[in-house]
């Protein structure tokens, strides 16, 4: 058997700057040689190395996958304060003001596209969300506006026997119907109790819980317009199967429809925990396979993480071709 450097001292943990620390996002478990499988081989993990990562520059200046994530962070904390800052001119009526805020804020915009494409970052509109002005968005799934009621505003629009499964998933397929071809995003949710309810989103974002009967064994849908699609769950999405409880959840856009559902083996873990290995996976499976040609990033790369994250958190996960596309 191989020898092994202390745990605690090799990675730090127990302190606030080793595994486990302050925003570290990496977690760990026990590995039983000739029993466990490597989550990565050595090719993978020299792939790791900065040296080695995949480079972007844009506007003259170089970037590595971790240095172009905290930039993509930094254009949307720079989003936020713009956004604030616009609705405090048009509140105080401060037209000019307002007006040359609204300019700088498309700038802003188009600055994140360009830059989130040339490094092959997904867009995360809902980091871009203020409410009122201030208040940030909630976690929830992503989504886009308007439909039956206020947006976030939950609304009962029916009741179905919650024991009857095929009764449930009735439910799913007359979601996915009328919501075909949407601009935006709507959530339907069925509740253990039968009730059957529709949330409707602003851009980007919409958020299910306010769903007043309780998410826990909930069924769900929501749609992903074509414009707005990675073609699979977003890491919001997962966050928010966990967090929730949901018994099931799915989602559809105009050539795939996909579905995430727990099982008996599924693990109990933080919902942030999934959330930020959505985000490793991405760097170190997807990228590495779109860099080498293996998948098209902006069809498979989601897919791929949702397969290996489905496999380590021990979910159900499928993507299956609409035969209506």
């Amino acid at each position: 058997m191989a020898d092994y450097p202390d745990f605690e001292q090799a990675c730090g943990y127990g302190s606030v700057t080793g595994i486990g620390g302050a925003n570290c996002r990496h977690s760990f478990w026990p590995f039983i040689e000739g029993v466990s499988e490597r989550t990565y081989t050595d090719a993978e993990l020299d792939g790791m190395k900065p040296e080695n990562r995949p480079k972007t520059v844009f506007d003259g200046r170089e970037y590595d996958d971790y240095q172009a994530t905290q930039m993509q962070r930094r254009i949307e904390r720079t989003i936020r304060k713009q956004k604030r800052r616009k609705a405090a001119y048009e509140a105080a009526g401060l037209t000019e003001d307002a007006q040359a805020a609204n300019i700088r804020l498309r700038r802003l915009n188009e600055k994140y596209h360009q830059f989130s494409r040339a490094a092959g970052l997904p867009e995360q509109r809902e980091r871009l969300k203020v409410l009122d002005g201030y208040r940030a968005a909630p976690h929830g799934q992503s989504a886009g506006n308007a439909g039956i009621g206020r947006p976030g505003v939950p609304v009962q629009i029916g009741d179905v026997n919650f024991s009857d499964r095929r009764a449930v998933m009735d439910q799913m397929d007359a979601a996915q119907t009328e919501t075909a071809g949407l601009e935006h995003e709507v959530n339907y949710t069925v509740t253990t109790d039968g009730k059957v309810w529709r949330v409707s989103g602003e851009s980007g974002f919409v958020d299910p819980s306010t769903i007043p009967s309780g998410l826990t064994g909930s069924y769900s849908y929501h749609n992903h317009p074509a414009d707005q699609t990675w073609f699979s769950f977003s890491a919001e999405d997962v966050r928010f199967f966990f967090e929730s409880g949901a018994a099931y959840a799915k989602a559809s856009d105009h050539l795939y429809e996909y579905v995430m559902e727990r099982t008996a083996d599924t693990l109990a873990v933080s919902p942030d925990v999934v959330y930020h290995r959505f985000d490793e996976i991405y760097w170190s499976d997807a990228m590495r396979l779109a860099a080498g040609g293996m998948i098209n990033a902006d069809v498979d790369a989601y897919h791929t993480v949702m397969l290996r994250l489905s496999k380590e958190y021990r979910f159900f996960y499928e993507r299956r071709k609409r035969i209506d596309s």
